[in-house]
């Protein structure tokens, strides 16, 4: 689904009615306003219950939200999306002032019940610092040209603003912007190609990415996969398990993530081979790859597909009279696809 909106008209009296005058004069620009109006979009991915955060808004705001139908140009806009790092982005379109304010805020540690008030309480800290611009100068030098909204409107925002500066101190919002270390946990399947000679696996991996910054992050796995391979009119099944570390950038792109770097993996393979005189053998393996990954998030929920291809380094073969018959040697490549949670 798309955003999420809802106008909002702060303050008494009936909507459209025309601001009162003082006895013996007329209706004049400068009378107080009646109303401002706030709009808060907020998209699905943030995890939040909206009409408790509008609701929690109008508390903190010290006013009376109604549905408005105004102009745009009268109407704050809150827009509430998610950012890099598992951050919440805030943007607030201040018409009041022409300005345009930004904050991300952090609310990956807080539990589910809590998140819709925190929020709220973000926001409304978000505007009443837009807004609050009015209520230190009366005259600019120069006027905002995005300022469009109409003079009521702007003081009608400005008194909001000062009598949140006379309330007592709210509740701790959302503390300082910093990024997230909240890890990710993926269930993987994989399919592809391995060994020498060639064959098929098939398995599965447990991940779990780290992030290190704005840019990196770190990925730790472990594999259990089978494959089965035909030499000289025999066949020789492989098992393997292995652990595998991860090291990449990556870019965010809205609600997905694109990365890509290199890695190692080390492991135990059995080979067992088919048929009367069979014959099992146990070594160590390793080798180095490189890997591409893509997560999509939703919430909490996250889809993932990994592309890797690597050489093994330290094989381990099957052996006949001195001679490799089959194992983990020269190559491989997966396709993985998996799903999880943020940890």
């Amino acid at each position: 689904g798309g955003p999420e909106g809802e106008a909002a008209r702060a303050g008494g009296g009936e909507p459209g009615a025309p601001p009162a005058a003082s006895p013996g004069s007329a209706p004049t620009d400068e009378a107080p306003s009646p109303a401002a109006a706030l709009q808060i979009d907020i998209h699905p991915c943030v995890g939040v219950v909206p009409a408790t955060v509008r609701r929690v808004t109008r508390i903190e705001l010290d006013s009376d939200l109604e549905l408005a139908e105004l102009t745009p140009r009268d109407v704050t806009r809150v827009w509430v999306e998610c950012a890099r790092d598992d951050t919440i982005a805030l943007r607030v379109d201040d018409p009041t002032t022409g300005k345009t304010v930004t904050r991300r805020v952090d609310l990956s540690t807080t539990a589910a019940m809590a998140r819709s008030r925190l929020l709220a309480l973000a926001i409304a800290e978000l505007v009443s610092a837009s807004w609050i611009e009015h209520r230190m100068r009366r005259e600019t030098a120069v006027r905002a040209v995005d300022a469009t909204a109409a003079a009521p409107i702007r003081r009608f925002a400005g008194a909001l603003a000062g009598r949140r500066l006379e309330l007592p101190a709210a509740p701790t919002a959302p503390g300082p912007d910093r990024p997230s270390r909240r890890a990710k946990g993926l269930l993987y399947g994989l399919v592809g190609a391995a060994g020498r000679p060639a064959h098929l696996v098939g398995g599965g991996a447990f991940r779990v990415f780290v992030d290190l910054g704005e840019r990196a992050l770190l990925a730790t796995a472990f594999e259990v996969a089978r494959g089965e391979a035909s030499a000289e009119g025999r066949d020789v099944l492989l098992h393997r398990v292995s652990l595998s570390t991860t090291f990449a950038f990556r870019e965010r792109f809205g609600d997905l993530m694109l990365a890509g770097g290199v890695g190692a993996r080390v492991g135990r393979a059995l080979l067992r081979g088919r048929g009367a005189g069979g014959t099992t053998h146990v070594g160590a393996f390793g080798g180095a790859f490189l890997a591409g990954d893509a997560l999509w998030r939703w919430g909490r929920l996250v889809l993932g597909a990994r592309l890797e291809v690597g050489t093994i380094t330290l094989p381990v073969n099957g052996t006949r009279a001195g001679r490799a018959l089959a194992g983990l040697d020269g190559g491989w490549g997966t396709l993985q696809l998996g799903a999880g949670l943020v940890l």
